[in-house]
C-alpha cells in the first residue's frame, strides 16, 4: 500500500474545478471529474473522535488508540502512539509524525498521530 507521506507530512488533493479535497489523494473529483493537485496537510490537528482496538488485522499491535483527526480540510485515520485511551478527549491536539513501521520488522513508512 502506497501511503500519500511527503517528506515529514502527509499530502491530499484539492480538486482545480471544484475546491473539494480528499484523503487519500484522487487523480480525479468523483463530483465533477476533473483534475485534482496534490495539497500538503498540517501537521497538526483535532481529535473529532476515537476507539481503542483489541482485535488487530496483524500489522499493529494491540491494544491501540485511533482516532479520527481534522486536519485542515481533511479526515485522516490513523493511530495515536503516545496515549492510552484512558488519555485521551475529544478536541485533543495531535501533531502527524512520519517514521518507520514501529510494530513490524519492515522497511514500511508509516504516519502515527502523537497527542500534544
Amino acid at each position: 500500500m502506497s501511503l500519500p507521506i511527503r517528506g515529514d507530512t502527509l499530502a491530499a488533493s484539492r480538486c482545480a474545478k471544484c475546491g473539494a479535497h480528499f484523503f487519500p489523494p484522487r487523480h480525479r473529483c468523483p463530483s465533477c471529474m476533473a483534475d485534482t493537485v496534490e495539497v500538503e496537510l498540517p501537521r497538526e490537528g483535532t481529535v473529532l473522535t476515537f476507539s481503542e482496538v483489541h482485535v488487530s488485522n496483524g500489522r499493529f499491535r494491540p491494544p491501540y488508540v485511533v482516532a479520527i483527526v481534522e486536519l485542515g480540510p481533511v479526515r485522516v485515520p490513523g493511530i495515536v502512539i503516545n496515549a492510552t485511551y484512558d488519555d485521551m478527549e475529544i478536541g485533543d491536539r495531535v501533531a502527524v509524525i512520519v517514521e518507520r513501521n514501529r510494530y513490524l520488522d519492515e522497511p514500511d513508512v508509516w504516519y502515527y498521530f502523537v497527542k500534544k
